[in-house]
């Protein structure tokens, strides 16, 4: 069995570190002003808590602890900082370190150093994160002044709900490079935020988290420095766009920390559901309750009670554990400029979109079965879950992922040979059904809803066409997705970590969730 990393006392030393920072010099309010949570993140680059140099140790496990190190802190009120701490240092500050010159990454460590905050400007108002990745923006060379104009040409093209917007100094602003007419794909460019041509609107109010700033950021006719594109990858030489390699760099290259950021958004839902559901034992453990005959016992001692915990514990833990693995393999890919092979993009999704949705329904699990308890202001409930919310559609909707998931998924079966092949394994499958091991049960369901699937896209694609069929498909897209994701968690966790007693729980709500579809 290969030796898995051991982050416990990494992930204790960063929520130390975090507590020794913020303790008596910020007064938390997560529905205040920007500058609350803009000066505690400053107050964090500037102590040190997670430096630059931290993107490019082995593993970044650093990186990944301060994540897992500020959600076990939630209960004071941090979402807002959460989310500019993930957009400052993944999205800000992980896009220049992975797609910046040398220059430009020395320039990134003195930037941070003096408490720079920064702002990453992909998504647009006509395609966020419920429409998938498209960017209209443009940035075209003009040769006559050695720089690029930035712009933001129509309504669709404005950058929205940009975190961190209204405050940073400096911005990553991804757009379409064009040069002499000819368009080369999205690329990011290093903006300072005061520059003329640059209008910054808030998004308005939201429900929760109020001291995050969201901006609409529109770009006239801004003009940067030629030296200002990153250029780790692709440059201008000599009024021409040139790349390394046999093509220019694809937008998993260029935005691989999306990537990184569904893992860290993942990673955080899953500690913040741990470190929750460790107090809700803890007060269970506590109160207690008759059961007849005068005798009293803990909440915790509860059959149901301790089934429930026991079903959601152990799946939240095989998440955690497919999580560093994710996490070591992203890393070793990255560290060496590699692209993020296909395989481990869609691992990293089937983990963000059940990560998320596996501790926020599990939160209301647990809130079901505490009473009253469930109300009190020194529960783990409340206002401050609602940061499961956000996570499930920062970098990427959960709706969105599954699509992608699901094609993936279905696009072997797709083939005359791919299609006779399912009808085999279904007949099989079907036949033994009541014998047949777990694992292979949790195929079986996969391939039963493939089917249907595929049925239904056949049926109705004359009608709607394949754009059409597939949005009409709704919930059967979607469940697809849901046991694809479940079976490529288990099979990481096991084929590398080994088979548990978690693993084997997990394996059993993995089928009561699909005999429930």
């Amino acid at each position: 069995m290969p030796i898995l990393p051991t982050d416990d006392a990494l992930d204790e030393q960063m929520s130390r570190r975090f507590e020794e920072i913020t303790t008596g010099r910020v007064q938390w309010d997560d529905e205040g002003a920007h500058s609350i949570s803009a000066d505690a993140l400053r107050l964090l680059m500037k102590e040190r808590y997670l430096d630059i140099e931290s993107l490019s140790e082995p593993g970044m496990k650093r990186f990944w602890a301060c994540h897992r190190g500020m959600a076990r802190h939630a209960d004071l009120g941090i979402g807002g900082l959460s989310i500019r701490f993930t957009a400052q240092y993944n999205l800000f500050s992980g896009t220049v370190f992975a797609l910046g010159c040398p220059d430009q990454m020395e320039w990134l460590k003195k930037s941070h150093d003096k408490g720079d905050l920064g702002c990453f400007m992909l998504t647009e108002k006509g395609a966020g994160v419920l429409s998938g990745l498209i960017v209209e923006a443009t940035a075209t060379y003009d040769p006559a002044r050695d720089g690029f104009v930035l712009r933001t040409p129509t309504d669709d093209s404005k950058k929205v709900w940009i975190s961190q917007g209204l405050v940073a100094d400096w911005g990553v602003f991804m757009a379409d490079l064009v040069v002499d007419g000819v368009k080369h794909g999205t690329h990011g460019f290093l903006v300072d935020m005061k520059l003329p041509g640059i209008t910054l609107e808030s998004m308005g109010a939201k429900t929760a988290f109020n001291t995050l700033d969201n901006a609409v950021a529109t770009f006239e006719d801004v003009f940067v420095p030629k030296d200002m594109l990153l250029s780790k990858f692709a440059r201008i030489v000599d009024g021409k766009y040139v790349f390394d390699g046999e093509k220019p760099p694809s937008f998993i290259k260029i935005g691989q920390r999306l990537l990184s950021g569904r893992l860290c958004i993942a990673d955080a839902a899953v500690g913040y559901f741990l470190h929750c559901m460790d107090r809700v034992k803890k007060y269970n453990e506590t109160r207690m309750v008759h059961i007849g005959n005068g005798k009293k016992t803990s909440i915790a001692e509860l059959e149901y009670v301790k089934e429930t915990f026991e079903a959601i514990g152990a799946v939240a833990r095989t998440n955690a554990l497919c999580l560093k693995l994710l996490q070591n393999d992203f890393a070793e890919v990255a560290l060496k400029g590699g692209e993020i092979p296909r395989g481990l993009q869609v691992a990293i999704n089937a983990m963000k979109v059940e990560g998320v949705d596996h501790a926020t329904l599990s939160l209301n699990k647990l809130r079901c079965k505490v009473g009253s308890y469930s109300l009190s202001a020194d529960s783990p409930f409340g206002s401050t879950n609602d940061i499961l919310y956000c996570m499930r559609f920062a970098e990427g909707d959960a709706h969105v992922l599954q699509q992608t998931l699901t094609r993936e998924s279905i696009k072997p079966r797709m083939t005359p040979f791919g299609l006779l092949t399912l009808l085999l394994e279904l007949s099989f499958t079907t036949l033994l059904f009541p014998i047949l091991p777990a694992r292979h049960r949790l195929r079986h369901y996969l391939n039963k809803h493939t089917l249907v699937l595929l049925i239904f896209l056949k049926v109705n694609t004359p009608k709607y066409g394949k754009l059409g069929a597939w949005y009409k498909s709704g919930s059967l897209v979607y469940n697809v997705a849901k046991i694809a994701s479940l079976g490529i968690i288990y099979d990481m966790v096991v084929s590398r970590a080994g088979a548990s007693h978690d693993t084997t729980v997990y394996l059993k709500e993995a089928l009561k969730e699909c005999a429930g579809l």
